[in-house]
């Protein structure tokens, strides 16, 4: 599905001279907040090891991710 794709990269960055890849999100399975950057969930990456998880942007995750997420923490409190 086209809306669960996002132009970022686990953990194996292209280099400048490769073409940019778009991976699928799995998951959100956490978040946090950076005085920064703003609020930043962790995506697990579909075909991917938890190991390859990285901490994304929200302005970068489809919106429904975000919201399944929220979701599933509201209920686990």
């Amino acid at each position: 599905v086209s809306s669960d794709r996002v132009t970022a990269a686990p953990a194996q960055q292209p280099t400048s001279d490769e073409p940019t890849r778009d991976y699928v999100v799995e998951k959100l399975v956490d978040d946090r907040l950076d005085p920064e950057r703003g609020r930043l969930f962790r995506v697990r990456w579909m075909g991917y090891d938890p190991e390859d998880d990285t901490w994304e942007e929200e302005a970068g995750i489809p919106r429904h991710f975000i919201e399944r997420y929220l979701r599933g923490r509201q209920y686990a409190n």
